[in-house]
């Protein structure tokens, strides 16, 4: 599938988890939300948490064909060096770290690599997990604690289903089987 394909797959991807977590209630959201916005746009900080699954949903999805020199690619990197900046000024070092390392693992590897194994998204998770604890604990090795980097997972757990489903929406695209009906959905297939 080409890239408007996952980039729209991924859209809806992430309307569906932001809808399954409204459903259950994980994502807080009222009805009333965007008369509230019009007349309080600060209020838009209440639904991060909102945001956010659409986004990491959204950026999983797109995620494993960025290792191809394209297009998104590019874009993909304009938008991570505004990211990079914008949070070097907000001062959240575990991020700008995280992203940083995340920006370059893409490009030590051939197309269709390790970031279309079916792991990728979990071993990510776990990676930011960990580099967000490690900064938690002020650059103390003694005062790390796998435990609290589990709690944090488990704290998290809907982000974390919310990135391992956009990559595997990915995956699905791109699957053989799918190939077959590449008919119905002609201008997305390459």
């Amino acid at each position: 599938m080409n890239y408007k394909g996952h980039f729209w797959a991924g859209f809806w991807a992430g309307l569906i988890a932001l809808i399954i977590g409204i459903k259950i209630k994980v994502i807080p959201f009222e009805l009333d939300f965007f008369s509230d916005l019009v007349e309080n746009p600060s209020k838009i900080i209440k639904f991060k948490k909102a945001f956010f699954v659409l986004g990491i949903t959204w950026f999983f999805s797109l995620f494993p064909d960025l290792d191809t020199s394209s297009l998104p690619q590019r874009w993909f990197s304009r938008f991570l060096l505004v990211l990079l900046i914008a949070i070097f000024l907000l001062k959240r070092l575990d991020l700008f770290i995280f992203i940083s390392f995340l920006i370059f693992t893409f490009l030590i590897h051939k197309h269709r690599g390790w970031t279309h194994w079916k792991i990728t998204p979990w071993i990510l998770c776990l990676a930011f997990s960990l580099i967000h604890q490690f900064f938690k604990t002020k650059d103390s090795f003694f005062s790390f604690s796998w435990e609290q980097v589990f709690l944090s997972l488990k704290n998290n757990w809907f982000l974390v289903l919310a990135a391992v489903f956009g990559h595997y929406v990915h995956l699905f695209l791109d699957s053989r089987k799918l190939r077959k009906f590449s008919f119905l959905l002609k201008k997305f297939y390459r």
